[in-house]
C-alpha cells in the first residue's frame, strides 16, 4: 500500500459511543482519547503501521505519562500489537479503500484523457493509430 497524501480521513460521528472508547475514557479521560486520536493520526501518516516503541512514540506524541500511553495502547482493545508493530483495524481498512479508490480515480482519469485524445487526433486529421501502450498513451500515429 502507497502513502497516501491525503490530509484528512474519516472520523465516525459516533465514535466516542463505541464501548471500548467509553471504557477507554472512563479510566484514562479525555487524556486518553486524545492520545488515542494521535495514535491514529500516525498510524493513516505510516500506512496504518508503526514501530511498538513506547518510549519513541510518547516523544513524538509529546506525551509526559508513559503509562497512560501504555495503557491506551494495550488494555482497551483498540490496537493490534504484534512483537514489532502497532496497527489498527478500523485504520487498515480505511487506508485500503482510500487506495482502491485513488486508483480506480486515476484509471477513470486516464481513461478520459485519452478518450479526449482521440477526438484531438480525429480533429486534426490523423486517421491511423499505430501502437498504444499499456497505459492508453499513443506511441505513434499518422
Amino acid at each position: 500500500m502507497s502513502k497516501l497524501e491525503n490530509h484528512w480521513f474519516k472520523h465516525d460521528i459516533n465514535a466516542s459511543q463505541d464501548a471500548k472508547i467509553l471504557k477507554l475514557e472512563s479510566k484514562q479521560g479525555l487524556v486518553g482519547y486524545a492520545i488515542f486520536f494521535k495514535i491514529v493520526e500516525v498510524l493513516m501518516q505510516n500506512n496504518g503501521r508503526i514501530e511498538n516503541d513506547l518510549d519513541m512514540l510518547t516523544h513524538q506524541l509529546r506525551i509526559d505519562d508513559l503509562d497512560v500511553l501504555r495503557a491506551v495502547v494495550n488494555d482497551f482493545g483498540l490496537f493490534v500489537v504484534d512483537d514489532d508493530i502497532i496497527t489498527n483495524d478500523r485504520v487498515l481498512n480505511q487506508l485500503e479503500l482510500m487506495t482502491e479508490k485513488s486508483k480506480k480515480n486515476s484509471a477513470n482519469a486516464k481513461k478520459k484523457h485519452s478518450i479526449n485524445y482521440d477526438k484531438i487526433l480525429a480533429r486534426k486529421g490523423y486517421k491511423y493509430i499505430i501502437k498504444r501502450d499499456e497505459d492508453g498513451y499513443y506511441s505513434s500515429y499518422f
